[in-house]
């Protein structure tokens, strides 16, 4: 029969410690994914972030629970059956939280048993107080003084259910608020001091711009040029330039004065082969929008630089560990183990779709392990 038994001294009060231990998205932060919910003889499942022997899931239950000092919960691995005890006590400091591992049926070779009691230690050691340290910062309020005050979350209140900092944020609100009205008008000052330009010009040199010009208007049988010509000079002699003009047909010449050549008609290619149908081309970008101390928010754009659309597209990204998606805003999701799959509608060609996913993680899994637009990698991981 096994028996561990791990001791942690924490300078965090006994209630916020206990939401750690019974809060399943806090829990994901620091032992690993899960479902459970603080009842007993609720059922639950576990993806440990680092237990030695465990891979995967584990399936188990609440069997015993004593708000705020007592969780007893078990499962199963490898054929032994767990039963996991965390006890917690108040202290002049904080609090003390104790872990205890037993098994009640199969055993253990002792080299099993140190590496979990490692594990236990490194856990309390590292992932739980940094989550703690978290919530105790949430817990925080900033008066309009400067000076910190306790929030609502330590009142028993949950964080968001008050407006805190709001004399500050006034502030900050009405000072941005007056430096956009000031930049607004320095805009408009330039604006109207600015010599004014020809729009035609002005829009030809700008690249990918078509614009509606002289050549627009030119007389039936006159070839139009790209850019704008230079005008005449006051002799009626062309300027100099005018041969190096580039026409935007190229059968056209260039050079003034003489008439353009007939132009064949329109055609299909040389051999009669139809051409190519059009097809969408898909390709996706990863970007990590944010780090957080639980997690972070990934960014991809899944861009269509083919020549027709795509009805939909598919980008399967495969998470670390026991990272769990959290929410997703532009596409919808499903999350299967590690495996999680994002859907979205069409994509024009030469169009993009962008969607973000926030994503509950461990301190050392900071991006997801792979990424794939249908058979494609994703770029930027």
């Amino acid at each position: 029969m096994t028996d561990i038994r791990t001791e942690a001294e924490l300078r965090h009060p006994v209630p916020r410690v206990w939401r750690a231990l019974t809060d399943a998205q806090l829990i994901g932060q620091w032992l690993g994914a899960t479902d459970l919910q603080p009842e007993a003889g609720a059922p639950f499942e576990l993806t440990p972030i680092d237990l030695p022997g465990v891979e995967g899931e584990v399936n188990g239950a609440v069997v015993e629970i004593v708000e705020p000092h007592l969780l007893v919960v078990r499962w199963r691995e490898d054929g032994v059956r767990v039963l996991v005890r965390f006890e917690l006590v108040d202290t002049e400091e904080g609090s003390r939280l104790t872990v205890r591992q037993s098994g009640t049926d199969g055993h253990w070779t002792s080299e099993q048993e140190q590496q979990r009691q490692q594990a236990y230690e490194q856990l309390l050691a590292g992932p739980l107080p940094a989550v703690l340290d978290w919530l105790a910062f949430r817990e925080v309020d900033f008066t309009s003084d400067g000076t910190p005050a306790v929030g609502a979350a330590a009142t028993g209140v949950e964080p968001g259910a008050t407006e805190r900092g709001r004399p500050v944020r006034r502030r900050l609100v009405g000072g941005l608020i007056a430096a956009a009205i000031v930049l607004g008008g320095a805009l408009v000052v330039v604006a109207l001091a600015r010599p004014s330009h020809d729009t035609t010009t002005t829009a030809a040199q700008e690249p990918g711009v078509v614009t509606s010009g002289p050549a627009d208007a030119a007389p039936s049988g006159t070839p139009a040029t790209s850019g704008t010509a230079a005008p005449p000079s006051r002799t009626g002699a062309p300027p100099p330039s005018a041969s190096a003009t580039v026409s935007a047909n190229p059968s056209v010449t260039a050079s003034p004065g003489s008439p353009p050549p007939p132009q064949a008609p329109a055609g299909p290619p040389a051999g009669g082969a139809a051409a190519p149908p059009a097809q969408p081309n898909l390709e996706a970008r990863y970007t990590r929008a944010s780090s957080e101390l639980l997690g972070y928010t990934g960014e991809i754009v899944v861009s269509n630089s083919g020549s027709a659309a795509a009805g939909q597209w598919v980008v399967t990204v495969v998470l670390h560990g026991g990272a769990t998606v959290a929410d997703v805003s532009g596409a919808n999701h499903q999350q299967k183990g590690r495996t999680v799959t994002f859907t979205g509608g069409t994509v024009a060609a030469g169009a993009a779709a962008r969607f973000t996913f926030q994503v509950n993680a461990a301190l050392s899994e900071r991006q997801p392990e792979s990424c794939r637009v249908g058979d494609r990698p994703c770029s930027g991981l």
